[in-house]
């Protein structure tokens, strides 16, 4: 049996894009930021945390269910709302779930179309475990477990199940992924209310083994009205459907993307709107806490057209070493722009940034919110209003422990005269842990990358296209 420190389900970190983006962006296309441990009071298991969201009591807000070693289920009652969430303390086993072995990592379906929520649970020896609902969509009542029921299979050790309509026929399928990294497909050939799987087909579609423990989840990432694949190898890896509700095709895959950045070892991913915004959010559960990875700001793919023409720029990444990296944007000799064209992230509740980087394929990597509108640094305000000659805004946070940016000009000026910088550092003695993983090395691949810079309620946003310069212990790239 696996230890569990070789149990590193879900962890995405990034590298690529630099953008600061307008919350007003299309929600279905925003991209994640920073995360942020423990919130809303979720709890974790230090062997290693399997979260899952469902609406089990029909209330309209999202439950927390949490698996793990141990192979128990523990329960943890939504009793706010569906945009503001509070939950209580554990309950371990409710409803009638028992535990099940050495692990536990499970996911909630109506898997018989009669209206309620059933569990399905993956765990160490490979199997899938039915708990059906035989109570109500408000009042669960879990049945005594069924191993591999409707023609599922043993996969061969740390099953990781997802189900979704992959073919778009109505009827829910199977996705699971296993100890080695494979993926399996069990094809729905029988109906919403009396599913019946097909012979496992392992990897289709274009999916690939993820070379290491792989639990899979199915969801429509990018809101193009498919669904996607994000599965775990030690890593994260992002599998774009690039065929149809009907006909899924799945590109190569992307590791670590849209800002999900490495949050620790032994990790398993939920994707749930836990604040009721429209979008889906997304929970990494490790051995050390609960992040939340709250979705907004900078959309997947860039969408919107940004002053650019900046005659002076560059980006330049330093990775001493997995633990503390570092990002410097400089962008002068810009358009004509005035102070008022950055909005006022002085104020209270005024402007928020996001700082986003895209690869030469304008696909999302980093997406970092830099927010602080009102709060002091540690006892100075974070942002500052210069009224100098050429007026700007500062932001100044030397520890930078919530979102790994430590300082930001925005400075207005006539055409040819106007500049903004980002600095940026990631240092995990500090705690300072935004800056995604290997960011250094997912530049270096990329010929150019475009950078973003967008505020909440800003009138402009700044982009362009430039060469990166990357430092690495192993290696340096200037270009």
């Amino acid at each position: 049996m696996k230890s569990a420190g070789r149990r590193v389900f879900l962890a995405i970190s990034s590298a690529v894009l630099l953008c600061v983006a307008l919350a007003g962006a299309v929600r279905a296309q925003t991209g994640w930021v920073s995360p942020v441990a423990d919130a809303f009071g979720l709890g974790f298991e230090p062997l290693g945390s399997a979260p899952a969201f469902a609406d089990i009591d029909d209330d309209g807000d999202l439950d927390f269910f949490l698996g793990g070693f141990g192979g128990f289920t523990r329960f943890q009652e939504n009793t706010g709302t569906a945009n503001a969430p509070a939950f209580a303390s554990f309950v371990s086993n409710p409803f009638g779930l028992t535990s099940i072995g050495a692990e536990n990592i499970p996911t909630f379906a109506d898997i018989d179309g009669d209206g309620d929520l059933d569990a399905l649970m993956g765990e160490a020896a490979g199997d899938v475990w039915l708990f059906e609902n035989t109570g109500t969509a408000s009042a669960p009542a879990f049945d005594p477990p069924v191993t591999n029921p409707f023609g599922l299979a043993d996969v061969g050790g740390f099953s990781g199940p997802a189900f979704g309509d992959l073919d778009a026929d109505g009827d829910l399928d199977a996705l699971v992924g296993n100890s080695a990294g494979d993926l399996t497909y069990f094809q729905n050939l029988g109906t919403t209310t009396a599913p019946s799987f097909g012979t496992a087909v392992v990897n289709p579609f274009g999916l690939t083994g993820t070379g290491g423990l792989a639990t899979a989840n199915i969801v429509d990432v990018d809101g193009d009205g498919d669904l996607d694949v994000f599965a775990n190898g030690g890593r994260k890896d992002y599998f774009e459907n690039t065929g149809s509700p009907s006909v899924p095709a799945f590109a190569a895959p992307r590791t670590d993307p849209f800002g999900l950045t490495n949050v620790g070892a032994g990790e398993v991913l939920a994707f749930a709107d836990i604040d009721g915004d429209g979008d889906l959010d997304v929970f990494d559960g490790t051995g050390s806490a609960m992040f939340w990875f709250p979705r907004r700001g900078c959309p997947f793919f860039p969408s919107t057209t940004c002053a650019s023409g900046f005659e002076r720029k560059s980006l330049t990444v330093r990775e001493t070493n997995l633990s503390r990296r570092s990002l410097t944007l400089k962008l002068a000799g810009g358009p004509a722009l005035e102070q008022a064209d950055f909005g006022d992230p002085t104020a209270s509740g005024g402007t928020t940034y996001h700082l986003c980087i895209y690869d030469d394929a304008d696909v999302l990597w980093v997406a970092l919110e830099v927010a602080r509108a009102g709060d002091v640094c540690p006892t100075e305000p974070c942002w500052k209003s210069v009224p100098s000659i050429q007026r700007d805004y500062r932001y100044r946070d030397v520890e930078a422990a919530a979102a790994g940016v430590t300082a930001i000009r925005l400075q207005e000026g006539d055409a040819g005269t106007s500049r903004i910088s980002v600095k940026g550092r990631s240092n995990s003695r500090r705690d300072q842990r935004a800056l995604p993983i290997f960011i250094a090395e997912s530049l270096a691949s990329a010929a150019s990358v475009q950078v973003r810079l967008h505020g909440s309620d800003a009138p402009e946003c700044f982009a362009d296209t430039l060469t990166p310069s990357i430092q690495t212990p192993a290696v340096l790239v200037a270009r």
